[in-house]
């Protein structure tokens, strides 16, 4: 499959391919900034099963569709450092966290998302109630807080790249950002969004 489209907004690389195939072609990046692709069904159970499907308590969500551990892991190894928004979901090393609360009380739902990270620092939490509802990508303001944290990184890399959240924020930084996605609808609406970001 390799690299099926390229786009190149206002500084951004974005890329139409599958990560696995894509991630060796390109050079090492200061930072992978990014959120593991998971999706959630209603579950009953509380087990981890094979195949990359976590259950939480009786009537919370099941989290499916994982990206494989191996390519969070080479997403990794492609930076100088990383920040992995659901990388509590997967066997990494436990190092480092970063927390965004989000503020919200509703039933059955996250009061808080976690990043892993191998940024030797001390945990640290974003506040932000946005109206962020489960699903939906994550808000700009936390890419944005997450960029902010790490000044010297110039070139980043979003290997889940999902709608452009991470890039919008690359542009609104300073930033020079290379974001890969499979899902072509996702991909063209994060041209839309980068390109929003260059000319707002």
């Amino acid at each position: 499959m390799t690299i099926i489209r390229e786009e190149r907004i206002g500084g951004q690389r974005l890329i139409l391919g599958d990560s696995a195939e894509v991630i060796p072609m390109l050079d090492k990046f200061d930072l992978c900034l990014t959120e593991a692709p998971r999706g959630f069904q209603q579950a009953i159970a509380v087990t981890r099963t094979e195949g990359g499907q976590l259950f939480v308590p009786d009537g919370g969500d099941l989290v499916t569709n994982l990206a494989p551990l191996r390519v969070v892991e080479q997403a990794i190894a492609s930076a100088q450092k990383s920040i992995i928004w659901g990388g509590d979901l997967y066997e990494l090393p436990l190092l480092f966290w970063l927390v965004w609360d989000r503020q919200s009380f509703r039933p059955r739902a996250s009061r808080c998302d976690l990043a892993w990270t191998n940024i030797a620092e001390p945990t640290h939490s974003f506040n932000l109630n946005s109206g962020y509802r489960d699903g939906l990508a994550l808000p700009v303001a936390l890419w944005r807080w997450c960029l902010a944290r790490q000044p010297g990184a110039v070139t980043v890399l979003d290997p889940f790249m999902g709608e452009g959240a991470a890039l919008a924020a690359c542009v609104r930084q300073g930033k020079h950002g290379t974001g890969i996605e499979i899902d072509p609808d996702a991909f063209d609406a994060a041209c839309e969004r980068v390109q929003a970001a260059v000319t707002a």
